[in-house]
């Protein structure tokens, strides 16, 4: 750990000599972030890499668990942690190892999901944990909600009014203007329209060709709205929040959840938390 991260308490997590842990305690539990393994390069490629020693920030946590919080068991929740996939032996790890050195004789129990047994087995094998199966969560598209429904509703307003009565669009485009401002859309918006929002190299599921094409302008027009959304039509807005948000803002109400989500909506790796749990 020295040799890689330097003397300790070494420079990450660092607040007035002190390492810093994130965690809430909740009577005789404690809710806590798994440490990174690494940083300064690729969290991916960090995450399975069995000769990086963890910084002494990891190191930290398992150690005020054990000593001084006085956890009598760890649940590890999410699939999946960094723990087991820490330097030592594949099979039968002696106090030498990185994953027997941190947990000692503590207890392990770790929800897993039940479509990756390979993984699973390394945290069984190699950090002792009691793997309590569970099955793939049922999945659908997400639906939206709060100031992002009110906006779909407007902007799904928008295209009727446009084609019955175009004289209504100047109070709807400062309807819409407010809510974007709400949700915080504002400057993504400004962005997006400064550097050409169609060439993110995705393809929309609409059934006719748009350019995309359009230069914002924030000067305000007298209903208090940026003259570069006031110039666009009903098509233009919705494909605009499409290109923010992953997919058609016209479709979020009924979406197909049978049907993959946009490219740019991919889901991350959740962030790992777990629980330990004192008597």
């Amino acid at each position: 750990m020295q040799a890689q991260w330097g003397a300790a308490p070494g420079a990450a997590y660092v607040h007035d000599g002190h390492l810093m842990l994130a965690g809430l305690e909740f009577g005789n539990t404690v809710v806590v972030l798994q440490p990174p393994r690494g940083y300064g390069m690729d969290p991916d490629a960090i995450y399975h890499q069995p000769d990086l020693p963890p910084t002494h920030h990891y190191y930290a946590l398992y150690c005020w668990l054990r000593n001084d919080w006085g956890a009598h068991a760890i649940v590890h929740v999410g699939k999946h942690g960094t723990l087991e996939w820490l330097p030592g032996k594949g099979v039968g790890l002696s106090e030498n190892c990185f994953p027997d050195a941190f947990l000692g004789d503590l207890p392990l129990f770790y929800p897993f999901i039940l479509n990756d047994p390979g993984e699973g087995a390394q945290a069984k094998r190699r950090a002792h944990a009691v793997i309590v199966d569970h099955l793939t969560p049922p999945m659908t598209t997400a639906d939206t909600y709060g100031v992002l429904a009110q906006l779909a509703e407007l902007v799904d307003e928008y295209y009727q009014v446009e084609m019955l009565d175009p004289s209504k669009l100047p109070l709807l485009q400062a309807q819409i203007w407010t809510l974007v401002k709400e949700a915080r859309l504002d400057r993504d918006l400004k962005a997006i329209l400064a550097e050409g929002h169609g060439d993110d190299g995705h393809e929309h599921e609409h059934e006719h060709e748009h350019e995309h094409d359009h230069e914002w302008n924030e000067t305000l027009n007298e209903h208090g709205v940026p003259l570069g959304l006031a110039r666009m039509d009903g098509v233009d807005f919705s494909h605009l929040i499409e290109d923010i948000d992953g997919y058609s803002v016209r479709d979020r109400g009924r979406a197909d959840p049978r049907r993959p989500p946009h490219p740019s909506a991919r889901c991350r790796r959740a962030s790992r938390w777990w629980t330990c749990c004192a008597h």
